[in-house]
């Protein structure tokens, strides 16, 4: 009993005897530490500028404060702390994932595959690594590589949710679409609430023309993951190829919100607020049936949600969610 007063009575000593430099030192590490806090970026901040750090300090400071900057929305602030923190530790593996989403984010496609190469070879059996470099091959039109690397990453986690969706999607892109169907219907037979599942195979059957079959899975989807924005976004492309606009908008209104499972998000909703706000401007003008139209201006016509009428004359709408032109009752 004695001596754990007297060891009591000592801890209180020396905290008594920090210097009020110590205590605000001790207090910005730990705000700096999370970087989720509101006073991170600040606290990082004082502690970069402190001298007497040391060189793993100083690195983690910096790593720090530019997630502080990547969850505030301030990339640009974000990557300049990676790049700074670069230089003073070369072989921190988790730097390069991070800044790799940074630069992905801000346009920089090639350089972010370059980080994820540089994550994978610091960790090779991080699955993670594979996953993130096949997010960044796909937007790269590497489709192959993509499906290579997601190969590698589901022998490494055979369990991740986010994987199957990818690997389905990803066969989509390169037109294999009965083994996208079939690897879906593999995974779904014993995972029937996979939601991105559900969302990857209603892809496919849109592209196979299958409109109610894809509805289904979209719903099935939807049940599972209410938010799920590409889901929605695409069940108003399905709902406006059938000329049922208001329906279209509800869905697009869902689309828009933010919340849900981050496959495809960005992208559905850029879909979500284009096809909003051709909605809101009034109904598409139409080509009448007997003007000449040249294949070039036809191609350039598919590029839009609106119904077009072909050189043929009968009317075709396009789902930027399954990249397909299907044909549509004309008059809508």
């Amino acid at each position: 009993m004695k001596r754990t007063m007297i060891a009591t009575g000592l801890l209180v000593a020396l905290m008594g005897l920090a210097t009020p430099s110590q205590a605000e030192a001790d207090a910005d590490r730990l705000a700096c530490g999370n970087s989720v806090r509101k006073d991170s970026v600040d606290a990082c901040g004082r502690l970069i500028g402190r001298a007497n750090l040391s060189k793993t300090e100083r690195f983690m400071a910096l790593f720090n404060r530019g997630w502080a900057h990547r969850r505030a929305g301030a990339n640009e602030l974000a990557l300049a702390d990676f790049n700074t923190a670069e230089t003073v530790d070369r072989e921190f593996a988790r730097l390069y994932l991070s800044r790799a989403q940074v630069k992905r984010e801000t346009g920089d496609i090639a350089g972010a595959g370059t980080d994820l190469s540089r994550y994978i070879a610091l960790m090779p059996n991080d699955w993670s690594g594979y996953h993130q470099r096949a997010l960044n091959e796909r937007s790269r039109g590497r489709h192959a590589n993509a499906l290579d690397d997601i190969a590698k990453a589901l022998k490494l986690n055979p369990f991740a949710k986010d994987l199957p969706p990818l690997q389905v999607l990803t066969l989509v892109d390169l037109n294999r679409l009965a083994t996208a169907k079939t690897v879906a219907d593999r995974i779904l037979a014993g995972r029937s609430s996979d939601a991105g599942t559900r969302y990857a195979r209603a892809v496919v059957l849109v592209r196979q023309r299958d409109l109610a079959a894809a509805d289904a899975d979209l719903d099935a989807a939807l049940a599972a993951e209410p938010l799920f924005s590409a889901a929605h976004a695409l069940k108003g492309e399905i709902a406006e190829a059938r000329g049922d606009q208001q329906a279209a908008r509800a869905a697009y209104t869902m689309a828009s919100r933010t919340g849900g499972p981050s496959l495809e998000e960005s992208a559905a909703h850029k879909r979500a607020e284009a096809r909003i706000a051709s909605l809101d401007a009034g109904p598409p003008v139409k080509v009448a049936a007997k003007t000449p139209v040249r294949p070039a201006v036809v191609a350039k016509a598919e590029t839009s949600a609106a119904t077009k009428i072909s050189a043929k004359g009968d009317c075709r709408r396009y789902i930027p969610g399954a990249a397909i032109t299907i044909a549509v009752p004309c008059g809508q």
